[in-house]
């Protein structure tokens, strides 16, 4: 289950993860929070945040634990969907061009 809250001025994004029955905190800030939140069946999350200039994607794997900044541009980055296995697309808006966008993980 992966959710967001506001606490004051803060924004936070969590995920519980069943198997550790542990909750990880994937975002924490101020005035602003993730324009959206995805889920995958393994655990994987991701979602896309505002940087300062554009919004960009992020993952987090459920089975390293590890989080990690997949775009960093000048275009916004959003609108993701994740299969089942953590495997994600996400549309790139370019002005003049947008594109499809696709991540696999190994």
């Amino acid at each position: 289950m992966a959710w967001t809250s506001i606490v004051g001025s803060n924004y936070l994004s969590n995920l519980y993860v069943a198997s550790t029955k542990q909750i990880v905190q994937l975002t924490n800030t101020q005035n602003q929070g993730v324009f959206e939140l995805v889920l995958a069946d393994n655990g994987d999350a991701a979602w896309s945040f505002y940087d300062g200039s554009d919004y960009e994607v992020f993952t987090y794997q459920a089975t390293t634990g590890a989080k990690t900044q997949l775009t960093k541009n000048t275009v916004d980055d959003g609108i993701i969907s994740m299969n089942a296995r953590g495997s994600l697309v996400w549309t790139q808006f370019n002005p003049t061009d947008s594109q499809i966008m696709r991540a696999v993980f190994k």
